[in-house]
């Protein structure tokens, strides 16, 4: 929301009104306009060469501009498969996008994905079951398939495709697991696909009726509940004159100071928040601290529930407030020694420090051990081991190699 809030004040301040009448599509718009339009005919030679050709660059640098992908269009749209897998490849990594988009750069990626899932649509209605069609399919999917769920059926939307999909099932199929290729699964029987417009064609009248009711929001300070208003209405605003465009500017501006308002009050809030939590923590801490202290003076300890509730506070509070506790027991953490050396006595740091200095050096012999017991000679055979429990009692025999009756003779 703050990126298209923030682009659209730079290019209204930064476009002359020459420039006003150029319009950016939105990623939605783009789709609409690039989506697959099957209506089957021959090529004619001409659109053979053109299809050749653009399939040849694609074999050989393995991706094409935009303006290859849309000169195959035709070829794709009159039924011819290699030119309809060409764009659904194409469209996987595209280079050289040549079209500005109202939203910045971040659109270009989610345009050419929603066409990518719909070329892959395009080619399983004419019966094509290649798996990464399958693949392009499921990640349309509001609600994809995985691992974790089980094979699915039933009726998907692709809310970044513009369609959805009803999907049925016989055993040993599913759309997820035949796409990633696990084995034992094959395509769905059946996948029926129901397009709609991504971003449907208004009435000039359905347009101003739309700015009107941004534009009354924003007004009042406030956002639109939909996010794609501000896309829409940045990009609608350029095919205005200067009234349209003076309004737009009026009501962001105040949309825009409602907004900071109240995420300032909201900082605020959250901050003064934090600080009474903090204090209250700080205070609760103190409360158990006397209540320890009176607790050891009667050589009594502290309830059980108490010390645990005492120790968190610390370790949360931080600073001097870990003092007591690393007075008491062991710190296990390269941060709570740190804290500690810096507020308590440096004896007490010093003996953290020899612990921790301890354990790791005993976690290292222990690592040597274990690498080195695996280069003890094998070659000696096997042994037949008796074995005892901690009283004595006999529990048995059993076969291991020398070299490990050695290690368990050692411990």
């Amino acid at each position: 929301m703050r990126r298209w809030i923030a682009l659209a004040g730079l290019l209204l301040a930064a476009v002359p009104p020459a420039v006003a009448e150029v319009k950016f599509p939105t990623a939605r718009e783009y789709i609409d306009e690039h989506r697959p339009k099957i209506e089957k005919r021959p090529l004619t030679s001409k659109e053979k060469s053109t299809a050749k050709n653009v399939i040849a660059a694609l074999k050989k640098k393995k991706t094409l501009t935009e303006a290859e992908l849309i000169a195959l269009r035709p070829m794709a749209n009159a039924g011819d498969i290699a030119a309809m897998y060409a764009l659904f490849e194409g469209y996987g990594d595209v280079r050289d996008v040549k079209t500005l988009f109202t939203g910045g750069s971040r659109r270009e990626s989610e345009a050419m994905a929603g066409l990518r899932g719909l070329w892959a649509m395009a080619l399983w209605r004419e019966g094509e079951r290649d798996r990464w069609l399958a693949w392009a399919i499921n990640g349309c999917l509001d609600d994809a398939g995985g691992p974790q769920t089980g094979p699915k059926s039933g009726r998907f939307t692709a809310t970044q495709c513009g369609y959805s999909a009803t999907i049925e099932l016989d055993a040993g199929q599913d759309l997820f697991r035949y796409a990633n290729g696990q084995p034992g699964f094959a395509a769905p029987r059946s996948i029926v696909f129901e397009e709609y417009a991504m971003a449907p064609k208004l009435t000039p009248e359905e347009e101003l009726a739309r700015f009107q009711r941004i534009i009354a929001k924003w007004n009042q300070g406030e956002t639109t509940d939909a996010p794609e208003d501000g896309v829409w209405i940045m990009s609608w605003v350029y095919t205005q004159g200067p009234e349209v465009r003076a309004a737009y500017s009026t009501a962001y501006d105040r949309m825009r100071a409602g907004v900071n308002a109240r995420e300032g009050a909201a900082n605020i809030a959250k901050r003064e928040a934090d600080a009474a939590a903090h204090q209250a923590r700080i205070a609760e801490w103190k409360s158990l601290q006397e209540k320890r202290i009176a607790a050891k003076a009667a050589k009594q300890e502290l309830d059980a529930k108490d010390e645990q509730r005492f120790v968190q506070l610390s370790f949360w509070l931080r600073g001097e407030y870990i003092v007591p506790i690393g007075k008491e027991q062991v710190l296990m953490q390269q941060w709570q020694r740190d804290d500690f050396c810096q507020y308590g006595p440096a004896d007490y740091c010093q003996r953290q420090r020899d612990l921790a200095y301890a354990r790791e050096n005993a976690a290292m012999e222990e690592r040597v051990s274990r690498a080195n017991a695996w280069k003890i000679d094998r070659s000696r055979g096997d042994v037949t081991v008796r074995s005892y429990d901690q009283n004595g009692n006999y529990l048995g025999t059993s076969t291991m190699p020398s070299w490990q009756a050695d290690i368990l003779k050692g411990n």
